[in-house]
């Protein structure tokens, strides 16, 4: 190693020039080359980042405090870290300085970063390490060692964590986060398959002020809540929940979504952002408004966001308009447990005669829920037989589907991923440009999960009418792209002169405003003639970043020769 090297300002030089990508691992790796560059890259660590794993607190402690313990009594491996000897109090003397430093604290037991036990020619104080260095499994963090920190603490651990402002918790023992509670965490993250009884009430004794800002509760269970937490867990939420009048933003999973625990959310007044993790149980919302009509009270005056998963067979009622008062509420975000154009237009239909005032509608599926179609060759061989394509020309979204929108006028963004490709028109093109004069953002399944074997429905030349959308920034649909236009696709009218010919006057001018086209899986044979439309249609816009690294599609070869042009 260069001399220069061994000189802790230069160090300090060096690893300040680390640009804003560097995370408090890349500095812990850095502190372990050497004790040269140990002392400055843990002073960076901590004067650079607030938000803290608690293994890294754990390894402010001197390493001969802590050993693992590989094997239990009976020969199972255990690899668990435990105490070598009691806590003293000069043992506390790093974690008291830095403490104060630190703002947001977060714990998993699914960590990838633990401490490790040093060697004897290892520096006993040296900030970091990663188990990955020695040993091949990462070292269990029970429980009780937390525990044990807490109880032989000088002074108690909100004080030296005074400053914490937010809490993240992943354990089977939530408990164990008790100590670090104070009045003036801001943000709770608890995650846990096991809500024991009393744990709000806990919580709740710690926080008496109320000032929290952000609650995220989720649960690691897949069965029904009343089986495994009981009502009691379920009425010391609510308590907790009572009162909270400084809370924006919660995120509950679908075993909290109980009568109680949306009526304590309901009277909220500052709730703005509102998530349910998981698949809606419909009896719950239908029993909250059952409650609302008996009780003639109005809820959620403040909520701008909803978040929420449903079936296809069982949507939320939502027919009390009294259930969401807020005349701020405009985004609606629903994974889509389905693929029943009927049941999503019932929906679209219950939104419109509601909520006017909505800007924002995001239709998703789960995770993977699509993948067994892409991967059943057989179930794709039955959608190129006609008998199959009658059944599922129900599930096709078309202007019929989408028409109940065309009432919300403030419209921004629609969002639709759909295993269908969309089947749409130029007539409910133009509908859309008339009915939403302030649309960013449409974005209709340009990839769609199920390829079926007919052309798409709405052709690359329908997309002019779209120049009327004048604010209308991203655009993402399924189409038709091929040239010269066939016969009976869109408005049906063969045109083997359309790439040469300049645009009808029927149509408005270009739409300058959009800045983005995402084409997905649309047909396409000719790229010359598509650049050449697409630059008249659409002269600022460009196809996303990652065509232009896709040398095997001819939307690759239409993104670069775009990007040259520009």
């Amino acid at each position: 190693m260069h001399a220069a090297l061994g000189i802790t300002e230069i160090l300090l030089h060096i690893l300040e020039q680390l640009d804003g990508s560097t995370t408090w691992q890349d500095l812990a790796r850095c502190a372990q080359v050497c004790r040269s560059f140990r002392g400055p890259a843990t002073e960076l660590l901590w004067n650079g980042f607030t938000e803290i794993p608690f293994s890294a607190v754990l390894n402010l402690f001197p390493r001969d405090l802590f050993a693992i313990r590989h094997r239990g009594s009976d020969g199972s491996l255990l690899n668990r870290q435990e105490f070598r000897r009691r806590p003293l109090p000069r043992d506390w003397n790093k974690v008291r300085l830095r403490g104060p430093q630190t703002r947001k604290l977060y714990h998993s037991e699914t960590a990838t970063h633990s401490p490790t036990v040093a060697t004897d020619s290892q520096d006993r104080t040296a900030g970091f390490n990663t188990s990955q260095v020695y040993f091949r499994l990462r070292p269990h963090l029970p429980q009780a060692l937390i525990q044990s920190l807490a109880f032989h603490a000088p002074v108690p651990l909100q004080s030296i964590f005074g400053n914490l402002r937010s809490l993240d918790w992943t354990s089977s023992d939530l408990y164990c986060c008790l100590p670090f509670i104070s009045d003036s965490i801001e943000r709770l993250t608890l995650c846990s398959e096991d809500y024991e009884l009393g744990f709000f009430q806990e919580l709740e004794a710690r926080m008496p002020g109320k000032r929290l800002k952000e609650l995220r509760v989720t649960s690691r269970v897949g069965v029904d809540v009343d089986s495994l937490m009981g009502e009691d867990c379920l009425d010391d939420l609510r308590s907790f929940l009572v009162g909270s009048n400084q809370l924006r933003r919660v995120a509950l999973d679908r075993h909290f979504a109980t009568s109680g625990v949306l009526r304590a959310l309901g009277a909220l007044e500052r709730l703005e952002h509102l998530e349910f993790i998981g698949k809606f149980y419909e009896t719950m919302w239908t029993v909250y408004e059952e409650d609302l009509r008996n009780a003639e009270v109005q809820t959620f005056p403040a909520l701008q966001v909803l978040i929420m998963t449903i079936n296809s067979k069982s949507l939320p009622p939502l027919r009390n308009p009294r259930t969401i008062v807020s005349e701020r509420f405009s985004d609606f975000k629903v994974i889509y447990n389905g693929n029943s154009a009927a049941s999503l237009q019932d929906l679209f239909t219950t939104l419109s005669s509601k909520w006017l005032g909505l800007r924002v509608i995001n239709i998703n599926p789960p995770i993977n829920f699509y993948e067994f179609i892409e991967g059943d060759v057989k179930m794709q061989e039955l959608y190129q037989k006609p008998h199959r394509m009658d059944r599922i020309a129900r599930s096709f979204i078309a202007e019929e589907t989408l028409k109940p929108l065309f009432q919300l006028t403030l419209l921004e963004e629609l969002i639709i991923e759909w295993p269908y490709p969309v089947r749409l028109e130029t007539k409910a093109l133009t509908a859309m440009v008339t009915s939403w004069p302030n649309l960013r953002s449409l974005y209709l399944t340009p990839t769609p999960y199920v390829i079926l074997p007919e052309r798409p429905f709405t052709h690359f030349e329908d997309l002019r009418v779209l120049g009327g959308a004048k604010r209308l920034e991203r655009l993402a649909l399924y189409i038709d792209a091929t040239y010269p236009r066939p016969a009976g696709i869109g408005e049906g009218v063969p045109d083997s002169h359309a790439s040469s010919r300049h645009m009808s006057t029927n149509y408005p001018g270009p739409c300058s405003s959009l800045q983005s086209f995402d084409p997905g899986y649309s047909w396409i044979n000719s790229p010359q003639v598509v650049v050449s439309r697409f630059k008249t249609m659409f002269p600022n816009a460009t196809l996303p970043k990652w065509r232009l690294e896709d040398r095997t599609s001819r939307w690759g070869d239409v993104a670069r020769r775009i990007w040259y042009m520009l």
